[in-house]
């Protein structure tokens, strides 16, 4: 069993939501009151005190360093583009996923409707669930604009599979994700989407793989980097995990708000 420890602070409050996400319990804050018994324990002088002392620095030194929010400069607009090499690799699910992300790190974003046949079956499926606002339009609380405004500080362009016509405005974006599959008949044509794009020369580019193990990942590693696997989410509505987007993503975004 594990037990995290850490004083009370907002990256505290981050650190142990992300862990409760993934059903991890034991999960303690120190309130500082000597009468608190975690208090007592760590105002002692033993080896074991000390021990865990340290474990308590280290978990808030990682919590600064890793699940702090993003620092977005003010006045920044953010360009996502998601795009497939192929059809049904769950291009619209990371479209989607990627807006809960950024909503996550700090943005407000909108999902930017490019046309694409994908997003107009979802408009089309939920009608009966769409709210029309001021400058936007809300299906089941996601955010849909036709148009940029002030509203919004981050926009996610779901190009569907990506087409000849949409590679310059698809590596034009700010951060550039290609969603791919790892089947035998899917890896050739991700391997040549892959090459055009980078041909082109995207500012930030990350390819994210569908339904892809740890086998498959280091085998396309070999060809295609950045990427990482996507768990599964069938509900494109609610949040998923947080933690590929953080390895995959998180960093490209730092670079893009001035942070590394």
């Amino acid at each position: 069993k594990m037990v995290f420890l850490a004083p009370p602070s907002d990256h505290t409050t981050t650190l142990f939501k992300l862990l409760a996400d993934l059903r991890v319990d034991g999960l303690i804050t120190d309130s500082g009151d000597p009468s608190n018994t975690l208090s007592a324990i760590l105002q002692g002088e033993n080896a074991h005190t000390r021990r865990l002392a340290a474990v308590q620095e280290a978990v808030t030194m990682a919590a600064n360093r890793e699940v702090a929010p993003l620092h977005i400069p003010l006045g920044l607009v953010l360009d996502v583009a998601v795009a497939g090499a192929m059809p049904r690799v769950g291009t619209t699910t990371q479209a989607f996923a990627l807006y809960h992300f950024l909503g996550r790190m700090g943005f407000h974003p909108a999902i930017l409707d490019q046309g694409q046949p994908a997003l107009k079956a979802v408009l089309d499926l939920y009608r009966q669930q769409t709210v029309t606002r001021e400058d936007h339009i809300e299906v089941k609380g996601i955010r849909i604009v036709a148009d940029r405004s002030s509203a919004f500080d981050a926009y996610i362009s779901d190009y569907g599979t990506l087409s000849p016509e949409w590679v310059k405005p698809f590596c034009a974006a700010d951060l550039s994700v290609l969603v791919g599959g790892v089947k035998p008949w899917e890896l050739p044509e991700l391997a040549m989407i892959h090459a055009t794009v980078n041909q082109e020369g995207p500012r930030e580019l990350v390819t994210l793989l569908s339904f892809a193990g740890s086998e498959d990942l280091e085998a396309v590693r070999q060809f295609v980097s950045p990427c990482a696997a996507v768990a599964y989410h069938p509900d494109i509505w609610m949040p998923g995990s947080d933690a590929v987007y953080r390895e995959a993503v998180l960093p490209q975004l730092k670079r893009i708000c001035g942070q590394q």
